[in-house]
Parts: structure tokens; C-alpha cells; sequence
């Protein structure tokens, strides 16, 4: 299938890409950043572009099938409009923050995955998928459950590097499962997504 393919060789151009456009924010320190990113960042691209094409489904049981052979294009209303969920680049043209309202079991994870594996063939930003519902078991507040997502995929493991991508607005952070967080952690939650995203206000959020 060719969406199969596409992602399969994405990865490499995606990080030439992102080197050649960060080039201005990190030129005092750009070959050790060209060498974090070009190395990390493919290897977190292909890790994740493996585990997200592929879903389970009530119909094959445990087995997994590839997303694109059952995914069905949907799209987003909001105050009477409808907004074509094909790129992210287009849904994120308006603002940097959308929040998808959906009943269970309504697709919303399906597309999730579909709009970050999306951002990688559109080389748009850093995408990074949270899961939120691993928040119930951790003490961590949001802003160090995500450095932590980064650090264990070996994004980066430098801090200045980090903080300077975060600051500069080069992550998409997609969350998903929200209605999946217990009542207990839902507060602190909130506080800590709300003050992450009030710190780093140049990235986008779905």
C-alpha cells in the first residue's frame, strides 16, 4: 500500500528537514544539536511510525492491522463549520490548540494516530503522542511525564537542546485519552497541562 511505503522512507527526509529549519535557533551549538537530532529523532520517528500504523480491531481480534486499511476519513465541526481532518498543517492554520469532544468509542484515539503519523509525511514540528491514561499510576505532573517520554525515546538527551526546542515551539504534543483519567488525578492534571502550556506557548496541542 502506498501510505505504507510513504511512512517507511519518511523518517530520513523528515529529520534533514528539521535540521536544515532549526539551523537559526541552535546556531551557536549546531553541529552537536545536528547530531542529536539526526540520530534520536529518526530512530524515535520509525520506533513510532511502526507502533501507530498498526491498531486492533474487533473484527481480528489480537492481530494487529495496518491503520490505513481501516481508517474512514472523518472530519471536525465547530460552530457550524466542518474542518477536513486530511493535514494537520491545515487544521493547525487557525490555532495552535484543538480539542476534539467525542461520545466513546467515536474514533477519537483512531484519529489520533492517524493526525500524528500525519505530521511526520508533512515533516510538521516534533510530534509527540501522550498517552494520558499512564498518568493515573504516576506521581509526575504533565510537564515531567512528558520530559520523560523524551528522555525514554532518546530524543534528547540534551537540556539545553530540549529546552530550547520547547521554547521555540518545535513540538506538536497530540493527548489522547483524557476521558481515560481517574477523578483523583484529573485535577492536578489540568493545573499542570495548563501551566506546561502557558509556559511553552509556542507549541501546538491537539
Amino acid at each position: 500500500m502506498f501510505e505504507e511505503k510513504l511512512l517507511a522512507t519518511i523518517a530520513t527526509s523528515f529529520t534533514k528537514e528539521i535540521i536544515k529549519e532549526f539551523k537559526e535557533v541552535f546556531n551557536d551549538v549546531y553541529d552537536e544539536f545536528s547530531q542529536y537530532i539526526g540520530k534520536d529523532v529518526k530512530a524515535y520517528l520509525d520506533k513510532n511510525k511502526n507502533k501507530y500504523s498498526y491498531i486492533k480491531t474487533l473484527l481480528r481480534g489480537n492481530t494487529p492491522t495496518y491503520l490505513y486499511e481501516v481508517y474512514y476519513p472523518i472530519s471536525l465541526s465547530h460552530e457550524r463549520k466542518t474542518y477536513s481532518t486530511n493535514s494537520v498543517s491545515e487544521l493547525l492554520k487557525k490555532t495552535q490548540y484543538i480539542t476534539i469532544i467525542g461520545d466513546a468509542g467515536s474514533g477519537k484515539s483512531t484519529l489520533t494516530k492517524h493526525l500524528f503519523l500525519n505530521s511526520i509525511v508533512e515533516k510538521r514540528n516534533i510530534p509527540i503522542l501522550v498517552e494520558l491514561r499512564y498518568l493515573n499510576d504516576s506521581s509526575q505532573d504533565f510537564e515531567q511525564f512528558v520530559r520523560n517520554i523524551i528522555t525514554m525515546n532518546k530524543i534528547n538527551q540534551n537540556s539545553v537542546i530540549l529546552e530550547r526546542l520547547l521554547e521555540n515551539g518545535k513540538f506538536t504534543f497530540f493527548l489522547d485519552g483524557y476521558d481515560e483519567i481517574d477523578q483523583k488525578t484529573k485535577k492536578r492534571t489540568i493545573n499542570s497541562l495548563n501551566n506546561f502550556i502557558n509556559k511553552y506557548t509556542k507549541n501546538n496541542f491537539i
